[in-house]
């Protein structure tokens, strides 16, 4: 899951993620770090955007989602998460939701580049399980004027009271922000992602550099050319009964 600029109407860029890694139980790594420009075979698939205005930056987001169901099918890695992300630079962070061999687990990340070389930072791997409600929250801190911050980045498992850590300092301002965003990586057919059909980010709040909250943007974006094509789509309005929600759909609609 890396730092993508986020492609609308064919004027924006997608910048393609790779994967953290899951530690738990002595599984093998899951792909590492990736950000290029948008090709064939690009993980994301789909994602809602929004932004805030030039000359100001965000403070903090949170967003909680629900844990989906165990896939029927397997051999696939599936990531769900919100994130932020600069506007100059190929960096992200964000509370991860993860699907591989292992089942489900959460952890926290920042992926970034220096020079050429991709470089991705990561917290423990926490097991979830489905149905779990998993709460994401990413604060700054000791920001200088400019908005450049520290950031805590918090995956919490509200269900088992576990949770997963990250604090980073970064270089540049965050001014983009992703509601929700599907990632995936070795999906040949549709019964590889979750029965449930689709995943919803709720209570998603977004802070400007004063604190106050922003209006959810939703720039929807889905990856056209995605193969197997599995009813991918996004909620552009919010979810009722809830204001500042969003649902991203695959499988079998």
């Amino acid at each position: 899951m890396r730092s993508p600029h986020f492609p609308h109407l064919a004027v924006l860029l997608l910048v393609a993620l790779g994967a953290a890694a899951n530690t738990h139980r002595g599984a093998p790594p899951l792909p590492a770090a990736r950000a290029s420009v948008q090709t064939a075979g690009d993980p994301w698939i789909e994602a809602v955007r929004g932004s805030v205005a030039k000359g100001s930056w965000i403070s903090g987001m949170t967003a909680s989602y629900r844990v989906p169901s165990t896939p029927p099918s397997d051999g696939q890695i599936l990531y769900f998460f919100p994130g932020l992300q600069p506007t100059a630079t190929r960096t992200i962070i964000q509370p991860v939701l993860a699907y591989g061999a292992d089942g489900w687990s959460i952890r926290s990340e920042r992926a970034h580049h220096v020079d050429d070389r991709e470089v991705d930072e990561r917290s423990e791997t926490v097991p979830t399980a489905p149905g779990h409600m998993i709460r994401g929250t990413m604060r700054s801190s000791a920001c200088n004027r400019a908005g450049v911050c520290t950031w805590t980045i918090t995956t919490t498992d509200l269900t088992s009271a576990r949770s997963t850590t990250l604090t980073e300092e970064d270089t540049a301002p965050y001014t983009t922000y992703f509601a929700g965003v599907l990632e995936a990586y070795g999906v040949t057919r549709c019964s590889q992602y979750p029965n449930d059909g689709s995943i919803e980010f709720d209570d998603i709040s977004v802070y400007d550099e004063d604190g106050d909250e922003l209006p959810v943007g939703r720039d929807d974006w889905v990856r056209g050319d995605a193969t197997p094509w599995c009813g991918f789509g996004t909620s552009g309005a919010p979810v009722p009964p809830m204001r500042n929600s969003v649902a991203l759909f695959f499988g079998h609609r």
